[in-house]
């Protein structure tokens, strides 16, 4: 036996970034959700092992695990946002980079088999039109990325707010519930009929 009691509890354990840890904990604590155990990850330094409980007879508990969907799902979208903040200019970072060392090692070649001072004279025309076209991608470059960061910005906002949000509609959900152990019992008989719509 794993110690725990389902006929009275309901059981959660999730896997968090570390750094997000303190938040998750405080925002699952809104969903009435007490922190049993937190333990490293035996493989990566950068992740925690969450257990919680939550008693299993609390009053809009249906309301509470769509809350909690459009909480996770939220939180979600927030990472994804994350992950990809620079995701376009890194692509043309990468594309330019391999470009360049395909013409780079073609002006080798070609260096090698030049034998007049026309010739000579016509790879640095093009060498030099090749540094004025890696200026200009640069700065289209820095343009792509500026934008990204007015966009990840904005986007990040947004899901904050949506974050907040929920956790406000769960907060109004839950606040009468909110009481030591053994208080609990007696509101959640009281308020157990009582469904608040949000």
């Amino acid at each position: 036996m794993d110690g725990k009691d389902y006929n009275k509890y309901d059981y959660l354990e999730i896997i968090v970034k570390k750094e997000n840890s303190e938040e998750i904990i405080t925002a699952y604590s809104s969903f009435l959700w007490q922190k049993l155990f937190e333990k490293e990850d035996r493989r990566y330094n950068d992740v925690v092992h969450l257990t919680f409980k939550r008693d299993i007879n609390i009053a809009n508990k249906d309301r509470l695990a769509l809350m909690q969907v459009y909480y996770e799902t939220a939180l979600n979208k927030r990472a994804g946002i994350k992950f990809n903040k620079h995701s376009k200019s890194k692509i043309a970072i990468c594309n330019v980079a391999v470009l360049s060392v395909a013409i780079l090692f073609g002006i080798g070649v070609f260096f090698c088999f030049l034998k007049t001072f026309l010739s000579i004279a016509l790879a640095c025309v093009f060498l030099l039109s090749l540094f004025v076209l890696d200026i200009f991608i640069s700065n289209k470059i820095k343009k792509v990325f500026i934008k990204e960061n007015k966009d990840y910005v904005i986007k990040l906002e947004l899901v904050d707010n949506e974050i907040k949000q929920i956790l406000q509609k769960v907060s109004a959900l839950t606040k009468d519930l909110k009481l030591n152990d053994d208080e609990r019992g007696s509101v959640w008989k009281a308020t157990k009929s009582h469904i608040i719509s949000l």
